[in-house]
């Protein structure tokens, strides 16, 4: 039963991911975003889901239903809703009284989540990554059994088949047997799943930075985006926002740096990429606020590259002096930097010989003083 538990929370982490991508996709897409429909999907999602928690949960009443409907506000608390959930399967003592509820939670969210997959698929040109199967079953009918996966009544969603052209997004569906069933086996744990997709993360993200070392952007772009699929975090969006950079699509770029830091305020690449999109654009100064937060963040490893960055935009203003202090406090972090050294070095041979010359117009050979730097 216990490995039920981490079955469970790994499936709930799972559809998580699976709606905010789709939600990212409609709130992205204006044109989908203010359409009727994509509203009365969302209102009914937020419905359904203030309906089963207060039935399983938390006593009626303590969610206010008048609150606000629209894709932004249903994402935002479905995403606590789902904190909330996590968190009781983490800490009941009697796991058999959670799993009923969970699973059905789960199965609502997926029969919505179809919905709002196919809209998009068929009104947008984002491609949206399938949840990992893991555990769940696929199924073309209009409703599932939490156990046979055959047809139930619907839902209360409220679109209907007029409203597509075809079904051709799957519904997917966790049946409770597949719990007992790997429990049981002892087939699966949460520990290895999470490790084979922490693997899978890597290898997508390893083969981006390939894809871009070799000038395939695009194939670039696809590959972080499958790690964006399987992990909506800082690092993920701020990797999809580069490869758009470098595609030279600057808006989008610069839009997934700020999701990033919405995501995770302390994630220092993403205001340094968004300074740099910033600077390739002309906005010196705009960029330089966003260098000198990036130096400020917790989470930087290269923690050189917002000064030297910020060398950048002050040589782009011709204030060398300043630029050169910028990257001596880089080389401090990187000593080993070979072209920031380099970089340096020309820096300082140039400026002692711009002072060199324009003190030999007020002074004799003998009078010179030493180099300045």
């Amino acid at each position: 039963m216990e490995n039920n538990i981490k079955l469970l929370s790994s499936e709930l982490q799972n559809i998580s991911a699976y709606m905010d991508r789709l939600f990212l996709a409609l709130i992205e897409t204006t044109a989908l975003y203010h359409r009727p429909l994509v509203h009365e999907m969302s209102d009914s999602l937020n419905k359904d889901l203030i309906e089963h928690i207060s039935r399983t949960l938390l006593q009626e009443g303590l969610f206010n239903e008048k609150a606000p409907s629209d894709p932004k506000s249903v994402q935002a608390r479905l995403k606590g809703v789902i904190l909330l959930a996590n968190s009781f399967v983490q800490i009941n003592s009697d796991p058999e009284v959670l799993m009923g509820p969970m699973v059905e939670m789960i199965n609502l969210l997926y029969d919505h989540a179809q919905g709002l997959h196919q809209y998009i698929d068929d009104n947008s040109p984002f491609e949206i990554s399938y949840p990992h199967i893991g555990l769940l079953q696929v199924s073309q009918a209009e409703e599932w059994d939490h156990d046979t996966g055959e047809s139930l009544p619907s839902s209360s969603k409220v679109y209907e088949e007029d409203d597509f052209d075809t079904f051709t997004i799957p519904r997917f569906f966790l049946p409770l047997s597949s719990l007992d069933e790997a429990n049981a086996s002892d087939r699966a744990s949460i520990s290895s799943l999470d490790s084979k997709r922490s693997q899978t993360l890597e290898i997508y993200i390893e083969k981006g930075h390939q894809a871009a070392q070799e000038n395939h952007f695009t194939e670039a772009l696809t590959y972080f985006q499958k790690a964006l699929s399987l992990k909506v975090e800082a690092r993920t969006l701020t990797l999809v926002g580069w490869a758009n950079s470098l595609l030279l699509k600057w808006e989008v770029a610069k839009s997934f740096c700020l999701k990033a830091i919405r995501q995770d305020p302390d994630y220092g690449p993403a205001y340094n990429d968004l300074g740099t999109y910033l600077l390739s654009q002309g906005q010196i100064l705009e960029s330089i606020k966003w260098f000198n937060l990036a130096k400020k963040a917790l989470k930087f490893e290269n923690r050189e590259f917002p000064y030297i960055n910020t060398g950048r935009a002050l040589m782009m203003q011709k204030k060398y002096k300043a630029a050169l202090s910028e990257f001596n406090k880089a080389l401090k972090m990187a000593p080993f930097h070979k072209e920031l050294n380099k970089t340096v070095e020309r820096l300082k041979t140039s400026l002692n010989k711009n002072i060199i010359k324009e003190i030999k117009s007020n002074h004799t050979d003998s009078e010179l003083p030493p180099s300045v730097f």
